[in-house]
């Protein structure tokens, strides 16, 4: 069958062939420039397809996730990731002249998780130093690891607060910096 011949239900089908285990829900009509195909899994997960005015023309072929939402054919409105054109401008943070206390490094470790890599890199950290602490401390976590970074940052002298406030700018954790009562 020719793709420009399609229909709804044939657009469903495609994005989720033999879909048993889900419940369907369609919105959208021939007129409509846009058409949603939405999911509920049998887990509890959700999928949302999103297909704009020229979808049916050039439909590609779409893998379906648990919870993921997926542009076709349109603009990316509707995307949870964040676009590089769309970052808000960074904004000026001044932090005091200090190294960071005890405190700030307690509550950096524990909010840090997974980014500690990239904060640690953009602190000047090299890999071999990253790793090193790593295997010391890997089955403490990533807490213990952040806090060891930051120790041997202390050690160096490299922990001066504006530096800890402009690195995590840099790698999106304001939510940190609202922890430490710095925004």
């Amino acid at each position: 069958m020719d793709r420009d011949a399609m229909n709804q239900s044939e657009i469903e089908t495609d994005a989720r062939p033999g879909s048993s285990e889900s419940e369907r829900k369609s919105t959208g009509s021939t007129n409509d420039p846009t058409r949603t195909i939405e999911y509920i899994h049998k887990g509890g997960g959700r999928t949302t397809l999103h297909l704009g005015p020229n979808s049916s023309e050039k439909l590609p072929n779409i893998q379906i996730g648990d919870q993921n939402i997926m542009m076709v054919g349109g603009t990316g409105a509707c995307s949870r990731r964040k676009s590089k054109n769309n970052k808000k401008p960074k904004k000026n943070i001044e932090a005091p002249d200090r190294p960071i206390t005890d405190a700030e490094c307690d509550t950096i470790s524990e909010n840090l998780g997974r980014d500690y890599k990239k904060f640690s890199r953009k602190m000047g950290f090299k890999e071999v130093q990253i790793e090193q602490i790593e295997m010391d401390y890997r089955d403490e976590g990533h807490y213990e690891i952040t806090y060891q970074l930051l120790r041997k940052l202390r050690n160096l002298g490299k922990d001066k607060l504006q530096d800890v406030v402009d690195t995590l700018q840099m790698i999106e954790r304001e939510d940190i910096l609202e922890e430490l009562n710095i925004i």
